[in-house]
């Protein structure tokens, strides 16, 4: 009887460890996440796009033809 109850504690003892490790891992691979995250926030030029050139103004030329039509 009393060994069939530390070999039950064995087993217990080796479930709890296996999902503590696994809990572990979980926490690891997070903090991993966040690390990124704010490496990313740290350097906000790194990882901007270039800026494109704008567009030339246009309301101009729309103002141009709206005169030309009405003349």
């Amino acid at each position: 009887m009393l060994e069939a109850l530390i070999i039950a504690l064995l087993v217990w003892l080796w479930v709890i460890e296996r999902r503590l490790n696994g809990l572990r891992e979980s926490v690891h691979v997070l903090q991993l996440d966040v690390d990124g995250l704010r490496a990313m926030r740290s350097n906000p030029a790194a990882s901007a796009p270039p800026e494109l050139p704008g567009l030339p103004e246009v309301s101009s030329i729309h103002g141009a033809d709206k005169q030309a039509a009405i003349s």
